[in-house]
């Protein structure tokens, strides 16, 4: 007599379903692993590919990493996303990739995520991920630089996490410099006010960045970034 186990009751289509979703939500576990599939393998690409190739997105590709970016805005989702390991894939892509609109998402994605402690440490202790990303203030991308500076504000307001944050800004003198060049060349008025914000959360949290950055410079930028962004409001309105 054959005295086997007797084989699981099948799955039913709604429990299947309910086991695929993320969280409470309606997106698919599938369908996010088949995203990170592709996106591990557009990066692994990127070193053989050409300029042109490299400074590009495809436009599926695109649509479903704004889907995604649009999931992690959702913050009762954030605990449901760990078991993605998302953290590591979205700094290889600013690490690796040449592309400003995949940086300019990825940088997106990790701000969102950083609202979660748990996704918050592992972007803190990601090692030359702090490096990597403040060197991004030399690009010349606006999008990039206000997600930057919005990730900057995201990682800033975690309490536990904000030091390390701070030990790097602190450490790269550059990053004033060029915070001033951006206030006073500057004329897209989204971005003056993601750099005045960022700048704002950093001294409001650290008093010793108020005594190396208030001064003469810092107070001219401002005033020149209050005068383009009176010229814009004054534009638009006319």
């Amino acid at each position: 007599m054959d005295t086997r186990n007797p084989s699981p009751p099948p799955c039913t289509d709604s429990a299947c379903e309910m086991s695929d979703h993320i969280g409470e939500s309606t997106y698919s576990k599938r369908w996010l692993y088949t995203l990170i599939l592709q996106v591990l393998t557009a990066i692994s690409t990127t070193e053989d590919a050409a300029p042109a190739i490299e400074d590009s997105l495809e436009s599926s590709l695109e649509e479903e990493l704004c889907c995604l970016w649009d999931i992690t805005s959702d913050q009762s989702l954030l605990p449901h996303l760990r078991e993605f390991q998302l953290i590591p894939v979205f700094t290889e892509c600013i690490h690796r990739s040449k592309c400003p609109r995949l940086i300019e998402i990825s940088l997106g994605i990790l701000a969102n995520l950083s609202l979660d402690d748990v996704e918050c440490s592992l972007i803190s202790e990601e090692p030359g991920f702090m490096t990597n990303t403040l060197a991004l203030l030399a690009s010349d991308d606006t999008r990039v630089l206000i997600e930057l500076f919005r990730l900057l504000r995201s990682v800033l307001a975690s309490r536990l996490h904000r030091q390390a944050w701070l030990d790097s800004i602190h450490f790269a003198p550059e990053f004033i410099d060029r915070v001033n060049f951006i206030l006073c060349s500057s004329t897209n008025a989204s971005l003056l006010m993601s750099t005045i914000s960022a700048v704002e959360t950093i001294l409001r949290i650290d008093d010793n960045m108020c005594e190396l950055w208030c001064n003469d410079d810092l107070l001219n930028s401002l005033q020149e970034a209050q005068n383009q962004m009176w010229w814009v409001v004054f534009f638009l309105t006319w």
